[in-house]
């Protein structure tokens, strides 16, 4: 039996290479899978994670924030050669550092308005504004964490 070993994209050598710089360590776990969404392939779930980065700061002695991420798509029905536990983990897909820098708020939102305007959502609807907050914590989250660095972060897109 032959195997393969899939090469990194330059976008996952760059994210990994930015938590190297930033002495950061990234840690994911599986909250839960998700049903298929419209779209999907056929036998492919989505997972809820929880990436908590933990970055050795020399201004700071640790900066510790954890974030939700949901994605990475897995077969259920691929059959690899593994039992039990370890057939059921070869099948998902590894989250990458560039997976969830990628998908991290990095800009300024401005106002509530401003982020209606821009990502279409209606200005009047309460879920909107949830929406909004939400995005402002999690950009409160990685400037509190890489503030130093967030050019850098920037690029990983």
């Amino acid at each position: 039996m032959t195997t393969t070993k899939t090469q990194k994209s330059k976008y996952e050598i760059q994210a990994e290479k930015f938590l190297a710089d930033t002495n950061t360590r990234m840690d994911v776990q599986i909250i839960t899978e998700l049903e298929t969404l419209e779209g999907d392939k056929p036998g492919w779930k989505r997972c809820k994670y929880n990436v908590v980065f933990n970055r050795f700061h020399a201004k700071k002695a640790s900066v510790v924030h954890t974030f939700e991420f949901t994605g990475r798509v897995w077969n259920a029905d691929k059959k690899p050669y593994a039992m039990g536990a370890q057939r059921e983990q070869a099948k998902r897909k590894k989250v990458t550092a560039y997976d969830v820098l990628a998908c991290l708020t990095k800009h300024d939102t401005g106002s509530f308005r401003n982020f209606c305007y821009e990502l279409g959502y209606n200005d009047d609807s309460l879920k909107a504004q949830k929406t909004y907050f939400d995005v402002q914590e999690e950009l409160e989250k990685v400037r509190a964490l890489w503030g130093d660095v967030l050019e850098q972060l920037q690029e990983i897109q």
